[in-house]
C-alpha cells in the first residue's frame, strides 16, 4: 500500500481546518447565547430585577451598626434606613446583640436561650421580626408559668469558626441553652472559594466561559467525597469545638438542621433566581441551586452524625420547614411571614428538650 501523496493530505487538512473552524464557531455560539441568556435573566427575570434593587438600596446606607465588621455591632447603636415603601429597623442593646436588654447576672428563675448565627439568626426588618424574638413569644405561650429569655446572638456574616471563637461572649450571657443555626456562610466565603483554588489547570481554563459555569458546572465542582471532607474538617469541626465548650461550662447546645428552598417546588423563572442569587449575589460562581442544595443537603446528614456520636441536641428543622417558594428571598433568608413559621417551629421542636429543664 503505497503512502498517501500530497494531493491527500492536503485534503485531510483542509477537511481538519474545516471541522476546527466550526467546532470554534459552535463554542463561541454557545458561549454568546450563554452570556446573553444570564444578561435576559438579570434584566427580565421579575424577581432578579426585584431582589437586586433591593439590595441596592439596603447597600446605599452610609450608616453602619459595626464594631468590627462580620464579628460585632456596637453597643446602643440603631439604623432606620428606608428600603422601597419599608423600613428596615435594627437597634442593639448595651452589650451589642440586637435583643432587649440582657440583665446580668441572671435573676432567678429565668430561663434563658442564646441563640447564635450568622444573618439567618440576626435578620428581620425589625428587632420584633427576627426568628430568636419571634421564638421567644410563642415559648411564652407554651410555657407561661416560667420566665423564658431568647437573646439573638447572631452577627451577619458570621460562620463556624467565628462562633467557635465567640463561645466566651456567649457563655456570658447565663444561657440554660444556646441554639445554633448557621452554614451559609461557611459555603460561600470558605468552602466554595477554597474548592476554585484546588482547581486543575483544565478547570481553571474552563470556568472563565460563562456556558461551561452555567451549563456544564458539574464539571467545575467537588467531587461529593470533597464536599464531605471539607465540612466535616471545618464546619463540623468548628461546630464540635463550640458544642465542647458549651459542654465544659454545664450549658447544652442544640444544632439545627439548615433550610433551603425546595428545588421540586420552583418553577422556572424561580430557579433562575435562585441560580442568579447564588452566582452573583453569593460570589460562588461555579455553583446553581441544584448544588447548593447538594452541600446543605450534605451538610444537614453530618451535622445529624455529628451530634448523635458527640451527644449534643439535634434539632431537624430543615425537614419540618415549607414556607414555599415565596417564603425565601434568597438561597437563605426569609420572609416576614415566613420568619415567623420559622420561630413557631422552632418553639414546637425545641419545647420537650425545654420542658425536661424547667
Amino acid at each position: 500500500m503505497s503512502p498517501p501523496t500530497g494531493r491527500v493530505w492536503a485534503r485531510r487538512l483542509f477537511l481538519l481546518s474545516v471541522a476546527l473552524f466550526w467546532i470554534c464557531v459552535i463554542v463561541i455560539g454557545l458561549e454568546v447565547w450563554a452570556r446573553l441568556d444570564e444578561r435576559a435573566t438579570r434584566k427580565n427575570n421579575p424577581r432578579v430585577v426585584e431582589w437586586m434593587e433591593l439590595l441596592e438600596q439596603g447597600a446605599s446606607s452610609e450608616e453602619t451598626l459595626w464594631d468590627v465588621e462580620s464579628w460585632s455591632y456596637r453597643p446602643n447603636a440603631s439604623i432606620q434606613h428606608k428600603i422601597g415603601d419599608r423600613v428596615y429597623d435594627v437597634r442593639t442593646n448595651s452589650l451589642g446583640w440586637r435583643s432587649p436588654e440582657v440583665e446580668l447576672p441572671k435573676p432567678e428563675g429565668v430561663y434563658r436561650i442564646v441563640c447564635v448565627g450568622g444573618s439567618t439568626t440576626v435578620g428581620g426588618w425589625t428587632n420584633e421580626t427576627t426568628y430568636p424574638a419571634v421564638l421567644q413569644e410563642a415559648l411564652r405561650l407554651r410555657f407561661p408559668d416560667h420566665s423564658i429569655e431568647v437573646v439573638n446572638a447572631g452577627v451577619s456574616g458570621l460562620e463556624s469558626f467565628g462562633e467557635s471563637r465567640k463561645v466566651k461572649e456567649y457563655l456570658k450571657l447565663q444561657p440554660d441553652l444556646i441554639v445554633e443555626y448557621n452554614v451559609v456562610n461557611d459555603i460561600s466565603r470558605y468552602l466554595a472559594p477554597n474548592w476554585t483554588k484546588g482547581h486543575r489547570w483544565t478547570q481553571r481554563i474552563a470556568s472563565k466561559s460563562t456556558f461551561v459555569r452555567t451549563r456544564l458546572g458539574g464539571f467545575l465542582r467537588p467531587d461529593p467525597a470533597a464536599i464531605d471532607r471539607d465540612l466535616t474538617n471545618f464546619t463540623l469541626a468548628n461546630l464540635s469545638n463550640l458544642g465542647r465548650a458549651a459542654r465544659a461550662a454545664g450549658v447544652p447546645i442544640a444544632f439545627a438542621s439548615f433550610a433551603a428552598p425546595d428545588l421540586a417546588k420552583l418553577n422556572q423563572t424561580e430557579i433562575e433566581f435562585f441560580d442568579h442569587d447564588v452566582r452573583f449575589v453569593w460570589g460562588m460562581h461555579n455553583h446553581n441551586l441544584e448544588s447548593y442544595l447538594q452541600i446543605v443537603e450534605r451538610y444537614n446528614a453530618l451535622l445529624q452524625q455529628m451530634a448523635q456520636q458527640s451527644g449534643f441536641e439535634y434539632i431537624a428543622f430543615a425537614e419540618s420547614f415549607d414556607p414555599g417558594p415565596d417564603g425565601f428571598l434568597d438561597i437563605c433568608h426569609l420572609t416576614t411571614e415566613a420568619q415567623r413559621l420559622k420561630g413557631e417551629l422552632f418553639a414546637e421542636l425545641l419545647a420537650p428538650l425545654i420542658e425536661s429543664e424547667l
